[in-house]
């Protein structure tokens, strides 16, 4: 009988998601650093034509609201790529230690040849009878 390899595909896809997602927040956080860091705003003092404009004060441009806003998703998927576990495991219910397989007490039987075997069963017990 062949089983289906459902719950690993799933497993798989959940962590190429989460490593994807990882990347993702990483790469563009560290995009958004090195392009604010390129980026200078020069303030000139006059638009007089006949002086050769020069740098008055540079200083570092702000990210524009997309910017902003894809900063604040790059972070948030960092964060919870990095802590996620311990914030999941605060909204977990917590469950029973699973399910138990009904023991007997166990008997023994006697076998033709003078041993005897304690014998247990486990489950629902059948209709079938063994002879």
């Amino acid at each position: 009988m062949w089983i289906l390899p459902v719950p690993f595909l799933i497993s798989l896809l959940l962590g190429v998601i989460s490593l994807v997602a990882l990347l993702w927040s990483l790469a563009t956080l560290y995009s958004l650093f090195r392009k604010t860091r390129r980026r200078r705003v020069v303030d000139y003092p006059s638009r007089d034509e006949r002086v050769p404009p020069r740098a008055v004060a540079v200083r570092e441009s702000r990210l524009i609201r997309w910017e902003r806003q894809l900063l604040a998703v790059a972070s948030v998927i960092l964060l919870f790529s990095l802590l996620g576990r311990p914030f999941v495991l605060l909204f977990k219910h917590a469950g029973e230690d699973g399910p138990q397989p009904g023991r007997t007490a166990g008997r023994f039987i006697s076998r033709p040849d003078g041993t005897r075997l304690h014998v247990e069963a486990t489950g629902r017990p059948t209709l079938r009878r063994w002879s």
